[in-house]
Order: structure tokens, then sequence, then C-alpha cells
């Protein structure tokens, strides 16, 4: 039996390179032999073969012709002791997480911040759902996808898991020995109260909010509720920096 030796073996011949691929070894042997994309001239590495088994720089998982439905797993180019997770083909995936020796640590910001862009009266010893019409931009937080509705006023995640939740809510005036609060509803039930104030003297009252709420990722909602009892219709303050509520998520499950 003969034996044949040599550095490169390309298997495939088409025309385009990319169609093809190349067995190799380095210019300078190292125990490995690399699996490259390209013709036997100028191969670019994808995979390799050592004493301990094959290690690859990427692999996809899925075949289907729109990218978007398939997935990567994948070392950045300069590696950095973590593993991407990335949205599309080897050849371009997104990233949308990553692994490191912490665990799994999803990519990018999940929630919303809304605000107050209209003052709203407040019924007398009646809970009522705050306005929250209109996306909110400081800090750099954005809605992200469309689970904020500034129609209904009420944030439908569409990632399941452990949200935090916080809220500033303003009051223009109060009158001493009043209650004022926000409330937390889930699914249309109240399940969470914020900051409880009750006023020593007449003036404005700001109250805040800060829970987490396990949230199913599909049909459960969440919403703002204020109450007060003034004796009387009292106004909250339309304004982004005093009247506004935010959730992200911070596990998901």
């Amino acid at each position: 039996m003969s034996t044949i030796k040599t550095k490169k073996v390309q298997v495939g011949t088409d025309s385009t390179a990319s169609n093809n691929f190349t067995i190799y070894t380095p210019g300078t042997p190292d125990g490995t032999v690399r699996i490259g994309n390209g013709n036997a001239d100028s191969p670019t590495e994808v995979g390799r073969f050592d004493a301990n088994g094959y290690a690859a720089n990427n692999i996809q998982i899925g075949t289907d012709a729109t990218s978007s439905n398939n997935f990567t797993i994948y070392q950045p180019a300069t590696p950095d002791g973590t593993l991407r997770i990335g949205v599309g083909n080897a050849d371009s995936p997104t990233e949308v997480g990553r692994i490191t020796a912490d665990g799994l640590r999803q990519n990018g910001f999940y929630g919303f911040r809304a605000y107050l862009s209209s003052t709203q009266s407040i019924s007398n010893t009646t809970n009522t759902k705050i306005n929250f019409d209109t996306i909110g931009s400081v800090q750099g937080y954005s809605t992200v996808g469309s689970a904020y509705s500034t129609t209904n006023k009420r944030f439908t995640p569409t990632v399941e898991g452990y949200y935090q939740v916080n809220a500033n809510v303003h009051m223009g005036s109060g009158v001493n020995g009043q209650l004022a609060y926000p409330l937390l509803y889930k699914n249309g039930t109240n399940i969470m109260y914020g900051n409880l104030n009750q006023q020593g003297e007449a003036g404005a009252i700001l109250n805040t909010f800060a829970g987490a709420v396990h949230l199913n990722g599909s049909t459960d909602y969440i919403e703002m509720y204020w109450y007060q009892n003034a004796g009387g219709a009292r106004s909250l303050t339309a304004n982004e920096v005093l009247t506004f509520w935010q959730a992200h998520l911070i596990s998901q499950t």
C-alpha cells in the first residue's frame, strides 16, 4: 500500500472558491490539521483537529435560506474567553448573547421607559391608571420592539422572565393628612404598592415605586396606577423627568 503525503487537499473544484474546502496543515506545523473554506491557495480556517479532537471557530445551527432563521455559535476574531451566540449564518452572525466564566449574558437592553405628556386628573379615593403615553429618551432608554403600548399604557413583554419596575410620580398639590401612592397592576389586578406618602402639610407630592415581577412573555402585562384621598380631584404633573415609569429584564426564565 502506498502513502500519499501532502500539505493541502482541496475538496471541490467549483469556480466560486467559497464553495470549496481545503484540508491543510499550517505553514509551521503545530500538531493540528486545519479545515478551511476556499481553494488550496488561500483557504480561510473554519476549524481544526488536534490531539483532543475537533475545534471550530464557529458552528452554524440551521441551513434555512433566510439567514435570520439560523444561529451561529462562535468566538470573536480576537479570542477573549467568551463564546458568542449570534443570529444569522456563520459568515456574518449578529451577536445576541455570550457565555463567559460567569454564565450566560444576554446582549442588549429589553424594556421601556414612558412618561406622562399631558396633565392628568385623578379622582378622589379611586385607583386610576396613569396615562403614560409617550416613550421617553432620557438616559438612553427607549422601548424595545412593540412591547409597550402608548394606547393602552401597558407593558406586555415577549420575553419571559423577571422585570425590574420603577416609577416616579409627581402630584402638583395635596392637603394636610392626605394619602397618595402608586400601585402596580398585573393583568388587571393590584399586586404591589409603591412608596406611601401621608402629607404633613399642603403641597406637592413626589412618590416612587420599585419592585420586581415575573411576566410570562406572552399574555402577562403590567400597568401603573395612582391613588389619592385629598377630598377632590388632583392633577399629576406632565413631565418626562417627574412623572415616568420604566421596566427592564433582569433575569430570563
